[in-house]
């Protein structure tokens, strides 16, 4: 029995959860501020497009 839970197949995929959101929680605080590469989109053209219509 692992952690009061009935077997084996009850405990794993709360283990696996819990590692799972450990694995998220890490990956989000290293990757927080990265700015990556901005976007480049030509507002000009996305101007003229929209009162085309």
């Amino acid at each position: 029995m692992l952690l009061g839970l009935g077997s084996f197949e009850t405990a794993l995929p709360y283990w696996l959860c819990i590692i799972s959101t450990i694995g998220c929680v890490a990956y989000g605080i290293a990757n927080w501020n990265n700015a990556g590469t901005p976007d480049k989109i030509n507002i000009e053209s996305l101007v003229q497009e929209s009162t085309d219509n």
